[in-house]
């Protein structure tokens, strides 16, 4: 009796530290098969998979010693740099593509697109989250919906920001819609619409390669004009990411500032 309550206590401790650390950081969203579709690409261009998290808290985080992994017998398969920290709310974008080389926040594995599980664990090896998925489909990401603490749904890929702005049904793209340019740009860039996106009215969000948001556009009219212009002086040279939605369709271009 004695022994069963020693466990009972144990596991009911258990439960409450995997309770507590998973209402601080979890793994909010993922995509295990990008491609060019989506318009989401690393530093190096590349339509890498990713792992999206995201800080539950009004406090910023470090997350040194934490570690991600898709192997159960190897949890401690890639660590999160040291210094490594998500601003309160904010949300952190994981390049999972096997490529060290390419910079400190790309894992040493790839997501799998026909399923597996993603492991997120402290240096104690404590769970702080664990995620089975099964097979996936392109450019569709797996999502907590409500954002940050509901289950995993398929989703139009949000990248950095709220799950709960978009939408279950798996929006068209619509590449076609504008073009962005130039690219590499200075102060300004611009959205070239085609004849039929005319009159429509576009949210947008610029995030820079570590999934920060860092500047933000809503409700810019496109009138009768084929162009709209997007002051970015502010923003320091590197490589971007716009999201921009409408009411048709969520899409992507990246942006390269080189002033």
């Amino acid at each position: 009796m004695i022994l069963f309550k020693q466990t009972l206590i144990l596991l009911l401790l258990i439960g409450s530290s995997f309770s507590v650390f998973s209402q601080t950081i979890v793994v909010n969203e993922f995509m295990a098969d990008n491609d060019t579709l989506t318009q989401i690409v690393d530093e190096a261009g590349q339509y890498d998979d990713w792992i999206e998290l995201h800080n539950l808290t009004n406090e910023t985080v470090d997350l040194s010693g934490y570690y991600l992994s898709d192997d159960a017998l190897l949890l401690q398969k890639w660590s999160i740099p040291n210094g490594t920290s998500i601003s309160p709310n904010g949300y952190l974008i994981i390049w999972a593509d096997n490529d060290l080389s390419q910079g400190t926040l790309h894992a040493n594995f790839k997501l799998s697109k026909n399923g597996e599980t993603i492991y997120f664990t402290a240096a104690d090896n404590t769970f702080l989250d664990s995620i089975p998925y099964g097979p996936q489909d392109a450019n569709i990401t797996l999502a907590r919906i409500p954002n940050g603490t509901g289950p995993f749904e398929a989703r139009v890929a949000t990248f950095g920001f709220n799950n709960d702005a978009t939408s279950a049904v798996a929006i068209p793209l619509n590449n076609a819609a504008f073009t962005l340019y130039p690219s590499p740009a200075t102060d300004y860039c611009y959205l070239k619409w085609t004849e039929e996106n005319k009159h429509i009215y576009l949210d947008g969000n610029i995030y820079d390669t570590y999934g920060r948001l860092v500047k933000r556009f809503e409700s810019v009219p496109n009138s009768d004009a084929e162009t709209i212009e997007l002051p970015i002086e502010d923003l320091t040279n590197g490589l971007y990411f716009i999201h921009l939605k409408t009411e048709a369709y969520h899409a992507y271009r990246s942006l390269i500032i080189n002033k």
